[in-house]
């Protein structure tokens, strides 16, 4: 399942931001890499949002950049949102998301209505503010939810 355009700009802002704080820091893509034990073709793909990374990762950068737990809260804002919208499309299609389900709807003959994640804006609202300079928050409670 591909994520979404809102999503995949979240990834690509996180990575920014990852590309901002090393260049802060002074640090080279190589630099990173190796003082967080990754490629530097990883580090790469992360910082412009073509890969995702685990949540070792971003902990090693929040660490290794002073980030002050920017980088790892915003990370697991970025996995509320995946989780959020792999939940939306579960419910929009159930037999999608678990193939042994029935292929009929057990509520056939019921108006369907479209399902919208409660507090979308207020969820956009807060990764913003995750992904802004000087931002530090500890962990949030749903830590360890997005498998990297």
């Amino acid at each position: 399942m591909a994520d979404p355009p809102q999503i995949r700009q979240t990834r690509k802002n996180l990575g920014q931001r990852l590309a901002e704080l090393r260049h802060a820091a002074g640090l080279n893509q190589h630099e990173l890499a190796t003082a967080v034990n990754y490629a530097r073709s990883t580090v790469a793909n992360i910082e412009v949002g073509r890969q995702n990374a685990p949540a070792e990762f971003w902990e090693r950068c929040d660490t290794i950049l002073n980030a002050a737990g920017t980088l790892r809260a915003a990370y697991h804002a970025l996995c509320l949102a995946q989780s959020a919208h792999r939940h939306d499309e579960a419910r929009r299609h159930p037999s999608a998301a678990d193939p042994a389900a029935p292929a009929h709807d057990a509520r056939e003959g019921l108006a369907h209505r479209p399902v919208t994640v409660v507090g979308s804006p207020v969820l956009a609202g807060r990764l913003a503010q995750l992904l802004a300079p000087g931002m530090a928050t500890s962990a949030p409670p749903w830590r360890g939810w997005c498998p990297g």
